[in-house]
């Protein structure tokens, strides 16, 4: 016998879980599938973690005014243990989300999701085979680093930010960070801050792509050069060589530099290859987002996507900016006229840099 929901949500990053939360609280039966770890990419190896370690480096970075105020000493800084107290924070915030989920009484499946039908899920589990029903679907499979061509990650050398928060850091102090989005900005400061030697490699300014104001940008650009950061903008990487010791790098223009491991914060590629999507009708763009209407609804109309695996506004403000958006719209039902669309523009944008 098939189980049957009123909603399914494939993924359980931010957006994922907003949904089947808000879904539940609204009296709905909810099921929740995720592949690998509960919360997705922003709880294990994103937004919270990385807050954790921002927290920690605004405290160093303000203890460079200690002296002032009358207040005397330094910190010693172990990146090792920040490492360990942030997986140990990971865990007490998916602990809570879980026992949340159980008390709203979401069905919680973990495995990995293929669409049977428009209405129909198959999940395999690793000991287990499911198969369920729901009368919508709303997937929230996320995104994953996409790799550039130069680039060959290698453990402990040459690091995507997932993988930063996979194992503890690679020795040596000096670090490359590659890209000048957010990703790129946040850790340039927060692991400045934590003592390492940081070469900032941008292609253009930092944050060009983002909607911020020429002064917010200009505030940010002061802060980091008085805590010594400093990017290296219009450079281009022709190539990168990985050994025991480390990593060197040759820039455009003949610039060569060397490094003990390498940070890529470079771009993100939505994650649909395991769905079936072919099977209902579910369309992909050119570049493998999923498509979507201005109600977020896939080309199947009981079928909505959100997030990260829908366009390039990568971020957990805008999942669950989509999730409440896509609820709504199934609640609303028939009456149209009632009906939420997708405004990436009410959408706060947010950087943990050396300014917030």
């Amino acid at each position: 016998m098939k189980d049957l929901f009123d909603i399914a949500v494939i993924g359980s990053g931010p957006g994922g879980y907003r949904a089947a939360v808000l879904a539940a609280l609204r009296g709905q039966r909810v099921a929740i599938v995720e592949k690998g770890e509960w919360g997705g990419c922003c709880l294990n190896r994103g937004c919270v973690p990385k807050k954790d370690w921002h927290y920690s480096a605004r405290l160093i970075a303000a203890s460079r005014s200690f002296a002032t105020r009358g207040i005397s000493g330094r910190f010693d800084v172990d990146l090792a243990q920040a490492w360990n107290h942030q997986k140990a924070v990971v865990r007490r915030v998916q602990e809570s989300y879980l026992d949340y989920m159980k008390r709203l009484g979401v069905a919680t499946f973990h495995g990995i999701a293929t669409l049977e039908s428009s209405h129909s899920l198959r999940i395999r589990a690793p000991t287990d085979e499911y198969l369920i029903e729901a009368k919508n679907t709303i997937i929230a499979t996320g995104s994953r680093p996409s790799i550039p061509s130069e680039f060959k990650p290698l453990s402990r050398r040459v690091l995507t930010t997932d993988m930063l928060f996979d194992a503890s850091p690679p020795p040596g102090r000096r670090v490359a960070v590659i890209g000048g989005g957010f990703i790129g900005a946040e850790f340039a400061f927060i692991l400045a801050m934590f003592g390492l030697e940081v070469q900032w490699i941008v292609r253009r300014a930092p944050l060009a792509r983002t909607l911020f104001s020429a002064q917010a940008l200009n505030t940010l650009k002061q802060a980091m050069l008085s805590y010594g950061v400093e990017p290296i903008e219009n450079a281009v990487i022709e190539r990168c060589e990985q050994n025991r010791d480390g990593v060197s790098v040759l820039l455009s223009g003949g610039r060569r530099f060397a490094t003990d491991w390498l940070l890529l914060g470079t771009v993100r590629v939505p994650v649909t290859d395991e769905l079936a999507l072919e099977k209902v009708g579910v369309k992909l763009d050119e570049r493998g987002f999923i498509q979507v209407n201005d109600w977020l609804q896939t080309t199947a109309p009981n079928i909505y996507a959100i997030g990260d695996c829908i366009s390039d506004h990568m971020t957990a403000n805008h999942a669950m900016a989509d999730a409440g958006v896509v609820v709504h719209n199934i609640l609303a039902g028939s009456a149209r006229d009632a009906w939420r669309q997708r405004d990436v523009l009410w959408v706060p944008e947010v950087i943990y840099s050396a300014v917030e």
